[in-house]
């Protein structure tokens, strides 16, 4: 699924169990925010996760990883909560000083123990801001585009992922269209790794 704000992964995620009754799902979030805030002012796009991990559905926190998370954007009781949930985070700095490959395949195995199907979300503002101009929130300490590359290409080929959303791009904002092409980056490599796995093809 791509566009929209983030208040569209709630809904599609309700959706995607509906569509598979009696599987356990595990989640992925590659994002600069938690987005487990609050309901005072309804849902939106940022009480997405909360919205998940309240709502009644077929998922456990500890199968709920939140991988890029960076800035000064994100409040410590947001993050005492995701890990009250037994939410794994995994951050920006963590993936700079481990490298993604490592820590893709931990959010894989994480996301995928004990579940049947895997629900990938990806917030174009978990980049840093020269690589994703038109979105409302990034800031320098994002991932690099080949992180983010790097971690689609792993979950194209994850049998288990079966689900993928885009989103927070922003075209009003965007400068040549550098961030709409990053976006259609993301999505052929997440691609590129499904014809890969479907194809029984080496990595």
């Amino acid at each position: 699924m791509m566009g929209g704000d983030h208040s569209v992964t709630a809904p599609a995620f309700r959706g995607f169990c509906a569509a598979n009754p009696g599987t356990r799902v595990g989640l992925i979030n590659i994002d600069a925010h938690l987005d487990v805030r609050n309901f005072e002012h309804g849902p939106h796009n940022g009480t997405p996760f909360r919205a998940i991990l309240t709502g009644d559905l077929p998922i456990s926190g500890k199968n709920v990883v939140e991988l890029g998370i960076h800035g000064f954007m994100n409040s410590a009781s947001y993050m005492r909560w995701a890990r009250e949930q037994g939410v794994t985070v995994i951050t920006a700095r963590e993936v700079q000083q481990r490298g993604m490959a490592d820590c893709i395949a931990d959010t894989l195995r994480i996301a995928g123990d004990g579940t049947d199907l895997i629900y990938l979300s990806v917030d174009i503002d978990c980049l840093a801001y020269p690589f994703a101009i038109g979105t409302a929130a990034t800031s320098p300490e994002g991932l690099s585009a080949w992180q983010l590359l790097e971690a689609l290409w792993s979950c194209g080929r994850d049998p288990k992922v079966q689900a993928m959303d885009l989103v927070e791009i922003d075209p009003s904002r965007d400068v040549k269209d550098l961030t709409s092409r990053t976006g259609c980056s993301v999505i052929l490599t997440f691609l590129a790794g499904l014809a890969r796995r479907l194809s029984g093809a080496p990595a």
